[in-house]
């Protein structure tokens, strides 16, 4: 609702000058490995970086690698599988820092189809994930959004 209340003040708002001689640089959450492969990064952090042991194709990591994060040179969680256009897309493994993981189908870095999700307290949710949420009852857990509902009762 603030998105939509917010969006027309946005658009009034005097557009802001930028300095001839600095150009704009849009950053759009891609992050690239050393050898110039980039992947999408929905939450970037400080001090990140990637490798990637996959295809590169077009400069980004399409087909199936395995994918290892790092903040300030230590690992920070791993994916194995497939990537398409630089997004997870199709079968893989995530291993978050914290020793949760979600196995399973993934589509536009979200679980997308059938995968299990098994947090480092020992939750379990399989079954059918649609836009990184969960459509079984008793799992409050999301994969690749913060946007999930609860679902309706009848």
């Amino acid at each position: 609702m603030w998105k939509v209340l917010l969006a027309p003040a946005f658009l009034m708002m005097s557009p802001i000058e930028a300095d001839a001689q600095q150009p704009i640089k849009i950053t759009l959450h891609w992050i690239t490995d050393s050898h110039g492969c980039k992947v999408w990064d929905s939450l970037p952090s400080p001090n990140e970086s990637v490798t990637w042991t996959g295809p590169c194709v077009d400069g980004y990591a399409d087909g199936k690698g395995r994918l290892s994060w790092f903040v300030n040179g230590r690992p920070y969680g791993t994916y194995e599988g497939e990537l398409k256009g630089g997004h997870y897309d199709g079968h893989g493994m995530q291993i978050w820092p914290t020793g949760s993981r979600y196995d399973g189908e993934w589509k536009e870095d979200r679980a997308n189809g059938h995968g299990t999700y098994r947090s480092a307290q020992g939750e379990v949710c399989s079954g059918l994930w649609v836009d990184g949420c969960f459509q079984g009852g008793g799992c409050t857990h999301s994969v690749g959004t913060s946007e999930c509902r609860p679902a309706a009762t009848k």
